[in-house]
């Protein structure tokens, strides 16, 4: 038996597999139960989401603009503004028949999975070292911070854009400390944060460009400048910028062309800020304000940096600082009532800085922690360190998840998607500012006329109705741009209509000539379908590069092999 032990546990792959096991079982043992716990208005708003793509993808309809399942009908651009594209993972499981919390509940844990491995990957690259990757790892997947935002928050886009930030940290640190050969992870990283969660990828772009300005300055200084890899680094640029613009351009395009209520925030970044205390807390629990500590293995770690009289590698130092700079940003030290009038107020809440620090404050006291063994040289010392390390790193993870297991549980959320589905946060960011309240929106509302009902016939995204009368007929969509109508005339012809919004927010449809059969539907608009055309023929293209790439690598070792015989 002990053989059998020592022998997996210096198998690096057994140990790699075992530690995405029990990051995945740590994780998700409290959605063993029943229902999920966690904020109901964001849990609601999420399943809407997933229910909502679930309904475009059986349409036909991809990628979606409007999720119809939202406001009785009325429909809400959500796809617009919240990226979904990785949602279509838990909508395949709503087609093939799995309920509404078991989807959510499998795709948390397909998640957590790939962002323990992602993470793993990334920490190898920076770290060097394997079992000190799988120490970092669990450091982060286990953390208060990542398990409170799941569990208790239900910060699924959040969670999910973590899967990102370990790689947008191992490309800098690539692009900086080593070749810069991967600096296509910088755009993977930014591409995912931007597809996943954009306020998270707002962040990340801020850390990039201060990483670059100060990485730049230094090069030039020491006047170790490479223009080859910096030009890299613009051509990925630009390849993430058009890979990304199905999402983006049709975004700007609504927020340039609308007055949506994101223009009067309902979240001020001052009022938000972390109290220190909490960075020692123990467990952690949400409430607009993360009141989540650092993690005790995270805080006894920064100590190793103490024994250490001078550091040999630069970025042990500036993961740490970096990380502690991060942490200060989510306090008040940062004067963040002077700046809530700026675009940074877009934050909505300073915790968001959180999984950047903890990432770079788990990297740093890693990287301490492997100088420091290095100087020991001992390896059974360096066994024990790596037992331990991940001992703490489990052990603290199940009490934080323990503490929610007694907390009531959200059930019933089949019926909870058809009778709540008005639930899309707390701000309704992107309705627009004229809108009714969403809960005077009803199933069967008709079409008006002067606020006299007209008849309608409405099914999913299309309304049908008759207009007699020359005028401003109200349809029960909410407005976009991008909504089209149409009028069939007696001898069967069609005349498009003039779209615009109401006084209420919705859509207005003029009629101003004949009689006739209207006809209502989203079809999107010009911006949206070339910027769709955009992002696949550059995936294509790179495709083709990167197989013309790696077929022209093959036929190079070939023709090196046959020279060497």
């Amino acid at each position: 038996m002990k053989k059998l032990f020592l022998k997996c546990f210096y198998n690096n792959k057994i140990l790699f597999l075992g530690m995405v096991a029990v990051i995945a079982i740590v994780t998700i043992f409290p959605y063993f139960r029943s229902g999920i716990y966690g904020f109901r208005t964001d849990l609601i708003y999420h399943l809407l989401r997933i229910e909502g793509l679930k309904e475009s993808l059986l349409n036909l309809d991809y990628p979606s603009r409007i999720y119809y399942n939202i406001f009785n009908g009325y429909g809400y651009g959500s796809p617009m503004f919240y990226p979904d594209i990785f949602l279509i993972i838990p909508a395949l499981f709503r087609i093939v028949g799995l309920s509404v919390t078991l989807s959510f509940k499998l795709f948390a844990l397909i998640i957590t999975i790939v962002a323990s491995i992602t993470t793993f990957y990334s920490m190898k690259i920076i770290i060097g070292d394997y079992k000190l990757s799988i120490c970092a790892t669990m450091l982060i997947m286990l953390s208060q911070f990542y398990l409170t935002d799941l569990m208790n928050r239900v910060g699924l886009s959040e969670y999910l854009a973590y899967v990102f930030i370990p790689l947008l940290f191992a490309g800098v640190f690539d692009f900086f400390a080593k070749s810069g050969k991967k600096v296509y992870l910088i755009g993977i990283a930014l591409v995912g944060l931007l597809l996943s969660h954009t306020i998270m990828f707002f962040l990340g772009v801020l850390i990039t460009v201060v990483f670059m300005i100060v990485g730049l300055v230094v090069e030039l200084v020491k006047k170790k400048y490479n223009g080859v890899k910096w030009l890299n680094l613009i051509i990925v640029g630009v390849v993430s910028i058009l890979i990304s613009s199905y999402y983006w351009m049709p975004l700007l395009e609504q927020v340039f062309n609308s007055n949506l209520h994101y223009t009067e925030p309902w979240a001020h970044i001052g009022e938000y800020t972390q109290p220190l205390y909490t960075f020692f807390l123990v467990t952690g629990h949400f409430n607009y304000i993360a009141y989540v500590g650092i993690g005790i293995p995270v805080l006894l770690l920064i100590v190793v940096r103490l024994f250490i009289k001078k550091t040999e590698n630069v970025w042990n130092d500036v993961f740490l600082l970096g990380g502690i700079a991060l942490i200060l940003c989510t306090t008040r030290i940062i004067p963040w009532g002077i700046l809530e009038k700026t675009i940074l107020n877009s934050i909505q809440f300073t915790y968001r800085f959180y999984p950047y620090a903890l990432c770079m404050l788990s990297i740093g006291v890693i990287l301490s922690l492997k100088q420091l063994l290095t100087d020991i040289d001992s390896r059974k010392i360096y066994n024990r360190v790596f037992v331990v390390v991940s001992a703490m790193a489990v052990v603290f993870g199940v009490w934080q998840n323990y503490s929610i297991l007694s907390r009531e549980t959200n059930t019933n959320l089949e019926y909870a998607i058809e009778e709540e589905n008005n639930l899309v946060g707390e701000g309704k960011e992107w309705l627009p500012l004229n809108s009714k309240n969403p809960e005077e929106y009803k199933k069967d509302d008709p079409v008006k006329f002067d606020d006299n009902n007209v008849t309608t016939n409405k099914e999913g995204n299309r309304v049908e109705f008759e207009a007699n009368q020359k005028g401003e007929y109200e349809v029960p969509f909410v407005y976009y741009k991008g909504y089209y109508a149409y009028k069939t005339l007696s001898d069967y012809s069609n005349e498009e209509l003039t779209v615009e919004e109401s006084k209420n927010g919705l859509v207005k449809v003029v009629n101003d000539s004949n009689d006739g059969k209207v006809v209502v539907y989203y079809k999107g608009t010009i911006i949206q379908k070339v910027s769709l055309v955009i992002s696949i023929v550059t995936i294509v293209v790179v495709c083709i590069f990167l197989f013309w790439k790696k077929r022209k690598n093959k036929n190079g070792e070939k023709d090196e092999n046959i020279t060497n015989r």
